[in-house]
């Protein structure tokens, strides 16, 4: 078992080499316009992110462009639903979102009301016990703003379409004990880089147990199916680059694939939280092939805190692109 992790591992570890090179996407019959790094365009659709910015991509660090009215908050386990509900009337809360999917509800995501300043509100919420009085924070394990950021894209990979293969046709009989969790723009099943042979899928997808009713999740479209939108197919070109080694090696695997990146690529910091947590929770391996460039280490505290509460989770990140100078802009 040991020497099955250990290629899992070396073959993870080849993939964000080779994802973090020079990238463009390139499979046949996408018959869509390409947005990525290089192209020297935003990101599709001209809108901002909370605070009127857009999401740049055009060569640019993919820097977080920050919500002027949206904090992310982490709660210790077990809070209870009055005690949650007393917090966003102490700190000003017009509206939420509940991450319903991980952790019992332990993440949500705060709309504050109008003239309350987020900088500061997050500050007295990070040196006050909930109580209003100095000291840690007591119910709240954690809060950071809400962001968004642009993906970059991944190492050429060639592939052409089958014929339409459903996303249900790909899942295993029954899952091994090696499953590979994939946070990105979600899966497309119909290329035949999928199929054991013509229009014969592979079965490689998580198959959800007994216990446990999700086999996947889309964080944008809400629904089971991650389908893969992305003109450059990047969270299928990743799966790709895992399963098909692993395939041709003959270990035994299953992959979750989440999407937490729309179309455009573009990621909310509080759908990446969701997908991370919703993962870890199911998976051996996590693969994360994103990132974002900020010298702002607190952006990724609550990343850090759910890494931690899964020890037995190996969590396999993109480090940097090689054109982008990471001792200037940390990755």
């Amino acid at each position: 078992m040991q020497n099955i992790q250990k290629v899992v591992i070396a073959i993870l570890l080849l993939l964000l080499v080779m994802s973090c090179n020079e990238e463009k996407l390139t499979v046949e019959n996408i018959g869509e316009g390409v947005y990525s790094n290089n192209q020297g365009q935003g990101s599709g659709n001209g809108q901002g992110s909370g605070n009127g910015q857009g999401v740049g991509q055009g060569g640019s660090l993919n820097t977080p462009v920050y919500s002027n009215d949206e904090l992310i908050v982490l709660y210790h386990a077990g809070v209870h639903d009055t005690t949650k509900a007393n917090l966003r009337t102490k700190y000003g809360v017009s509206s939420y979102e509940i991450c319903e999917l991980c952790m019992d509800g332990e993440l949500e995501k705060w709309t504050l009301k109008k003239n309350i300043l987020i900088e500061p509100r997050r500050e007295l919420i990070e040196n006050q016990d909930g109580q209003g009085k100095p000291g840690p924070r007591g119910p709240i394990k954690g809060v950071g703003f809400e962001f968004r950021y642009a993906k970059e894209s991944v190492s050429s990979y060639y592939s052409s379409y089958s014929d339409e293969l459903s996303y249900t046709e790909h899942v295993v009989d029954a899952n091994s004990n090696m499953t590979i969790g994939v946070l990105d723009t979600g899966f497309d099943p119909s290329f035949t880089i999928f199929d054991s042979a013509p229009d014969i899928p592979y079965k490689m997808l998580y198959k959800a147990p007994a216990t446990d009713d999700l086999a996947s999740w889309d964080f944008i479209e809400e629904d089971e199916v991650p389908q893969d939108s992305n003109p450059e197919k990047h969270g299928t070109a990743v799966t790709a680059l895992i399963s098909g080694p692993l395939k041709t090696k003959g270990v035994s695997h299953q992959i979750l694939p989440v999407k937490v990146a729309n179309k455009y690529g573009e990621i909310s910091y509080f759908h990446a939280l969701c997908g991370l947590i919703f993962v870890a929770e199911r998976s051996r391996i996590v693969q994360t092939s994103f990132g974002w460039y900020s010298n702002d280490e607190s952006d990724a505290d609550l990343y850090k805190n759910i890494v931690d509460a899964h020890p037995n989770v190996i969590f396999v990140e993109s480090e940097v692109n090689e054109y982008n100078d990471n001792d200037s802009y940390k990755h």
